[in-house]
């Protein structure tokens, strides 16, 4: 695909009015097919990556972090919340500086909203204990929370790149021996497969 669009832009290319707007399209179709169209960032990327780091973690699969989308959001909101209202007309702190303030100033602030949140957790639940029959607003919620979690983490298995396979499977779907997919439940659809002797004669 990303070939058939580098194709189509270096064809732009040609014509002086789309010429810069073409060289550009293509320089980025060149930064994605160098970089992420590698099998190694797929790999580190995907499920396989998970499962072959909490094996060499010897730790469950559950534990390995799927991105780094939790650091991403901290420095976001240190960057745009807490560090504007310390800066002097927009000019970088001075690292000791820096230092002193994330110690001294945001990182109790943060560990104080943590708390007062916290604190309001529990006062809700026991604001609303006798209307839930007893339950724990908080816990149920986490608990619904976990199981959309391992929900969304069953088991998965990979198998390796085998063209012999490949070739048969194109000539199961070429012969139309696999039924149409019938939905089971949320997770899981059924589809039922023809022998490949239909069209080959052998047993």
């Amino acid at each position: 695909m990303l070939e058939g669009q580098k194709v189509a832009l270096q064809a732009l290319e040609l014509d002086p009015k789309s010429a810069s707007a073409a060289h550009g399209g293509i320089k980025h179709i060149d930064y994605l097919i160098s970089f992420w169209m590698l099998l190694p960032m797929w790999q580190s990327w995907s499920e396989w990556g998970r499962v072959a780091t909490s094996t060499l973690l010897k730790i469950p699969v559950e534990g390995v972090i799927l991105t780094t989308n939790h650091l991403e959001s901290f420095n976001a909101i240190l960057k745009r919340k807490h560090l504007p209202m310390w800066l002097h007309s927009g000019r970088c702190l001075w690292f000791d500086s820096l230092i002193h303030i994330l110690i001294m100033r945001i990182l109790p602030g943060i560990y104080s909203h943590r708390k007062a949140q916290q604190e309001y957790s529990d006062w809700l639940t026991d604001r609303f204990r006798d209307h839930t029959g007893g339950e724990n607003l908080a816990e149920l919620h986490r608990k619904l929370a976990m199981e959309r979690e391992v929900q969304r983490n069953l088991p998965v298995c990979f198998w390796p790149f085998d063209p012999v396979c490949d070739a048969a499977a194109e000539q199961v779907l070429a012969h139309r021996l696999v039924s149409p997919p019938q939905k089971h439940d949320a997770n899981t659809y059924h589809a039922g497969c023809k022998s490949q002797s239909t069209f080959t004669g052998s047993r």
